[in-house]
């Protein structure tokens, strides 16, 4: 456990933001379902359009992790 503590980024990465507007955008009840892989396929450009945005913005700034802000393409 201590490992994965020292390991993980202190901020979001690009991959958190946009997990995060997938699963905004997907409204699921139950976010551990095929469905929720359903939205991302079928919303991927949607998604990491907006992921973009919101990594451009520098309001977060604050909240992200520069050494890994490469978003799923």
């Amino acid at each position: 456990m201590a490992g994965l503590l020292t390991s993980t980024p202190g901020a979001l990465c690009g991959f958190d933001v946009f997990m995060l507007h997938a699963l905004a955008g997907a409204n699921l009840r139950n976010t551990n379902s095929p469905a929720l892989l359903r939205f991302i396929e079928t919303h991927f450009e949607q998604l990491r359009d907006e992921t973009l945005q919101t990594l451009s913005n520098p309001g977060y700034s604050s909240v992200l992790d520069g050494e890994c802000l490469a978003v799923p393409g």
